[in-house]
Formats: structure tokens, C-alpha cells, sequence
């Protein structure tokens, strides 16, 4: 049951948004793979409890729960500024987050079980194969549906001609492209499959086209140190030159329809982040220990006047800032950042000596997280779970 529950967790995945329940909105969104995860948890530790099986702390379970811990803990000590309502939308939050780990948790169980690595590899093809659909799905919605300004009243950005995809944001959607791409990268050029290679070669090409058109710069600045990456430990400068070659000739061919979201050189969204840095530092500043609440910062923003008072219920970019170690310090102090960066170095550091793959994936999201809420995002949070648990040695 709980690799019938893992499967479907990832079939969904694609529906991005779409996959949102109709009864949530407002200050919390939830959606149809938050549903499986809590079912998974109860038939995972169900089914420890009446087979009377220990359960197993992962690798790195110690420094999850310690997040886990200060995140819970700053948000008990919130109660002193905040509403009882809105400490149980800051609940919620916690409760999706530290919910994540348990399918790193029970896929990590499975796979122990699994002595001939089937299942592993079949995960890893599946997970390209989710990444595709996703960029299929960013293709379609780019041909059929290019001007999504129409959203601005459910919340979203303004975004016209540019590949939003089903999670209708180009940058997480891009994102998820380039996290898609590093596996198949990986099948083609460095591990050289020969079955399947026109199927792997068909996603790369749908992947990039997906990447290419969402004009979004973080995940072209990750997809490049993926490359980069990949070719110091390929030691391959011709590697690096073709991907680079290939990168510039399709930002002079990408196309320009008209509005600034396709221009690369745009300057309004580089000052919008400075902006909101700034603001999360001026939070930051007020809580600096144990920080405004994980997570209250949409009521936070409220407090200080950088949300509109119109919309700031419904805004989707309520909830996070623009940079995830910001955002962080700035719902978890100065106490909750130490712990995150420690999990976060450990992290690294297993994954230079065990996993390419991982420390790739790693990397990418860690830089795009300097500008958007990356770490955190519920997607790509799923998606370097499972990872971790596919990547994992001993």
C-alpha cells in the first residue's frame, strides 16, 4: 500500500496547481499530494505499529527534527503577537513541511527492502518521466493559453507569453525543467545509456524548450552551474563549451512577442527582489532570535505594511520571500538559521562523497533560492526528498 501511495503521489505531481482542493484558499492552500502524504503517513507508521517494527531515523533525521523543534518553538513563542487563528495557519505550514520528510522516510524503507535496485532505477526513469509531462503540459500552456495576466484576481503574477506551466510560476515551473534535466543529462552524457536514448533524448530536448521559454533567468543561472558542475567532475571543457555554445545561440533565437517578462535584460523584477529583501531583513531585524513565527510571515508582511491591504489574503506571494535563507532567518531567528545551514552543510557534504546527482540537484535549487522561495516550495521539496532517499547509500 505504501508503494501504491508513493506511485500516485507522483503521478500527480504534473497537476501542479491544478491539483489544488477546491475547499482551500485564502492564507493556506492545500492541495491533493498534501491528502496522500498524510494518508501515507498513517498506513507507514500503521503498519510499523501492528507489525511491531522499529522505525528507523534516516540519515540526517537528527537535523530535521532539530528544525523541526526551533520551527515549533518559534511559533509557541509568536503567541504574544499574534492572533490564535493566524498561529493555526502558521501551524499548518509547519505541519507541510515537516510532513515532507516521512516519504523520504518510507520511500527510504521500500528501497531498503529492494536488494536488486529495480525499483530505484524505475523511480529515476519515472521521475524524468514526470518532469516531461510537466514540460509537455508548460509546451501546451504556452501555445493555448500564452496571456495568463487574466489570473492577477486569483493571486498570481501577470505573466504573457512565457511557459508557466501547470504550477503558474516560470520560475519554480523552470525550476523543476532543470532538476528534470540533470537526470537526463546524467542517462545521456555521463552514464552513456544506449537503451532508450532517443526516448531520453526526446525529454531533454521537450525539457529545455520548456526551460528556454520560461524566460526565467535563476533557473537559467541553475541550469548553468548544473552544467558546470557536471563538467568539473567530468573534466570535460568540451562538455562545458557545447551546453554554453548551445545556451547562447537559444537566447538569440528565443522569441519576443512583446511585454517585459520576456526580456532578459528587464530590470523591474532584479529592484522587486531587492525590495523585498530589504523588507525581510526589516523583519528579520524585529524578531532576530527565534523570528516572527514559522510560518506567520504572511502576517508578518501584513504587520509592516508590505502586503496590500486588498489582496493580501488571497496573494500567492504572501507566505514566502525571495530567498529562502532569508526567509528562514526571518520566520525562525537567528536560531532556526544556524540549524537550517548546519542540515544544509551536512547535506552538501554527503552528497560530494556519495551522490553527483544529488549534489547537482542540491546546488541548482540552492542558487535559485537566492531569489525565489525555492527550499521551501512544495514541489521541489517533494522532489529532493525522493531523491535523497533514490541517492542514498547505506
Amino acid at each position: 500500500m505504501v508503494k501504491f501511495i508513493l506511485l500516485a503521489l507522483l503521478l500527480i505531481f504534473p497537476l501542479g496547481q491544478l491539483s489544488r482542493l477546491p475547499f482551500s484558499g485564502g492564507e493556506v492552500r492545500i492541495y491533493f499530494h498534501d491528502l496522500l502524504v498524510l494518508v501515507l503517513i498513517l498506513f507507514f507508521l500503521g503498519k510499523k505499529l501492528i507489525k511491531k517494527e522499529k522505525i528507523k531515523l534516516p540519515r540526517f533525521g537528527q537535523e530535521i527534527m532539530c528544525f523541526g523543534l526551533v520551527a515549533l518553538f518559534s511559533l509557541l513563542v509568536s503567541f504574544s503577537t499574534r492572533k490564535i487563528s493566524e498561529i493555526k495557519i502558521g501551524f499548518l505550514y509547519l505541519l507541510r513541511w515537516a510532513s515532507y520528510p516521512i516519504v523520504y522516510l518510507a520511500l527510504s524503507d521500500v528501497l531498503n527492502k529492494d536488494k536488486t535496485n529495480k525499483l530505484k532505477n524505475r523511480l529515476n526513469n519515472l521521475l524524468i518521466l514526470i518532469g516531461t509531462t510537466s514540460a509537455i503540459l508548460g509546451l501546451l500552456q504556452y501555445i493555448f493559453f500564452p496571456d495568463i495576466r487574466s489570473l492577477m484576481v486569483l493571486g498570481w503574477d501577470r505573466h504573457y507569453y512565457r511557459v508557466v506551466g501547470t504550477l503558474l510560476d516560470p520560475a519554480f515551473s523552470a525550476m523543476i525543467y532543470v532538476l528534470s534535466l540533470i537526470l537526463v543529462i546524467k542517462k545521456l552524457w555521463l552514464d552513456n545509456v544506449t537503451k532508450g536514448k532517443l526516448i531520453y533524448f526526446t525529454s531533454f530536448i521537450l525539457l529545455y524548450l520548456s526551460l528556454a521559454l520560461s524566460y526565467s533567468r535563476s533557473a537559467y543561472f541553475s541550469f548553468l552551474l548544473s552544467i558546470t558542475i557536471f563538467a568539473f567532475f567530468k573534466k570535460s571543457a568540451k562538455f562545458f563549451l557545447s551546453f554554453l555554445f548551445l545556451g547562447i545561440i537559444t537566447i538569440f533565437l528565443l522569441p519576443r512577442p512583446g511585454g517585459e517578462g520576456v526580456r532578459l535584460e528587464r530590470q523591474s523584477t532584479i529592484k522587486a527582489r531587492i525590495i523585498n529583501w530589504s523588507q525581510t531583513i526589516q523583519i528579520s531585524a524585529k524578531y532576530p532570535l527565534f523570528g516572527t513565527g514559522f510560518n506567520n510571515y504572511r502576517y508578518a508582511q501584513k504587520e509592516f505594511g508590505f502586503l496590500n491591504k486588498q489582496n493580501w489574503r488571497e496573494t500567492n506571494a504572501g507566505a514566502g520571500a525571495d530567498s529562502s535563507l532569508l526567509f528562514v532567518l526571518a520566520t525562525t531567528g537567528i536560531v532556526g538559521l544556524t540549524i537550517y545551514l548546519n542540515f544544509l552543510m551536512k547535506l552538501f557534504k554527503y552528497s560530494k562523497k556519495n551522490s553527483l546527482i544529488l549534489l547537482v540537484s542540491l546546488v541548482s535549487v540552492l542558487a535559485n533560492s537566492f531569489f525565489n522561495n525555492t527550499l521551501f516550495y512544495p514541489w521541489v521539496m517533494i522532489w529532493l526528498w525522493i531523491l535523497l532517499a533514490l541517492e542514498q547509500k547505506g
